[in-house]
């Protein structure tokens, strides 16, 4: 079978919030004359198969049996980093990120301390499998593109001013069968009930100063995690507020990626969103909403330097930060670092077995891939549907 000789190959989850980075990786990877391939770990998986030698790149990889890692052979002179895409995270999810058998032996990157220290005291990765990366959001925060596509949607939706809420009310609006597969990744039942619980009281607050933002007379646009779809952010708000669901300048909208929204809003506001601390250190107006102290288990490191609000006058109080951080270093420092690995010798000792149930999987990823290409767009589930885009290639330079 013929194999194509593709330097670094990067596996997308959620294009939203990974894809804007890659890009740039990618295109500074091609000057120094890398290939590089971006795909969709939902859509183009199967195209792994006919590569060899490549440096590839996960969003995830906890266990050796974590999709997609799972279902990628070893034996095509790989090298495996796992790109760790959540590293500001609290005690709970630290829980389910414990990285088991030979997925320690992938390289992973880090670019939180806290982060570090996890994976070398819970998931006992050695030091030589540790690379430092850097903060994406912050990066792409702190250098921001001009999106004429993002202007222009702007303009339709005929409004500039404009307050953005990227929430992550992941646990308040999952199924019960999602919430029992989070089981199986490690969470404890008390923990999960702790966070769902919080999750949905902390969500009606959040939606009460909704309805004090829309009062003021401001636009406000509420954009959901990644897992959730607007669809089910409209059935909430029809069941919950009725108030925030009919009002004119309150909307719904997963469109384009959160920088773009974010560099453009007046203020960005979350519940306990990373984005809230990459953009206050990217000089955003940007805060919490915090009307109380949240339980231990789902804070964070991510939540210690953003501005805390209760309503929107302590909002309107809010300065832009004068924090700056090195992180254009960083990044090409991280680029350097990714060559060195494409060059070096590494043996990682990995084993390969595809189950039955990997096979479903490839299968699926297939299924998702005709399905949309034939315009059967119905057959995919809509959380799927939204991580869509076509595969790109970057040719060496």
């Amino acid at each position: 079978m013929l194999k194509n000789k593709i330097d670094f190959i990067f596996l997308i989850e959620h294009p939203k919030r990974e894809l804007e980075f890659i890009k740039k990786v990618a295109s500074n990877l091609t000057s120094y004359g890398y290939s590089v391939k971006i795909i969709s770990i939902h859509y183009h998986l199967i195209d792994v198969f006919f590569c060899k030698g490549s440096v590839i790149l996960m969003p995830y990889c906890l266990d050796q049996s974590d999709f997609p890692f799972s279902v990628i052979p070893k034996k095509n002179n790989f090298k495996f980093i796992n790109f760790n895409w959540e590293q500001l995270i609290g005690p709970i999810t630290k829980s389910s990120k414990v990285i088991k058998r030979d997925a320690r032996n992938v390289i992973q990157l880090y670019w939180s301390d806290d982060f570090k220290s996890f994976l070398k005291s819970e998931s006992k990765i050695k030091e030589k499998n540790l690379v430092k990366s850097v903060n994406p959001g912050s990066y792409i925060l702190s250098n921001p593109v001009k999106n004429k596509n993002f202007l222009e949607y702007l303009k339709k939706l005929n409004f500039n001013k404009y307050y953005f809420l990227p929430v992550n009310y992941n646990w308040a609006m999952m199924s019960e069968k999602r919430i029992k597969s989070r089981l199986k990744l490690g969470y404890s039942k008390s923990d999960a009930e702790t966070y769902v619980n919080y999750s949905k009281k902390h969500q009606l607050m959040f939606f009460d100063f909704v309805e004090e933002l829309l009062k003021d007379g401001n636009v406000v646009v509420l954009r959901p995690h990644p897992g959730i779809t607007t669809d089910n952010y409209k059935k909430k708000l029809f069941s919950t507020n009725k108030f925030i669901s009919k009002h004119p300048n309150f909307y719904l909208d997963d469109n384009f990626n959160a920088y773009d929204w974010i560099n453009h809003a007046e203020y960005t506001v979350s519940n306990w969103s990373t984005l809230i601390h990459d953009a206050h250190f990217a000089g955003k107006k940007a805060a919490l909403f915090w009307p109380e102290d949240i339980p231990t288990l789902i804070d964070s490191i991510a939540n210690k330097s953003p501005h805390k609000i209760k309503n929107l006058n302590q909002l309107k109080s809010i300065s832009k930060t004068n924090t700056t951080q090195a992180v254009n270093d960083n990044y090409f420092n991280f680029i350097k670092n990714l060559i060195t690995i494409k060059n070096k010798k590494i043996n990682q000792n990995l084993s390969f077995r595809i189950t039955k149930l990997d096979f479903l999987k490839i299968m699926r990823t297939l299924f998702y891939n005709l399905s949309f290409r034939f315009g059967l767009k119905f057959l995919i589930k809509k959380r799927i549907l939204k991580d869509h885009f076509y595969k790109i290639t970057y040719t060496k330079k």
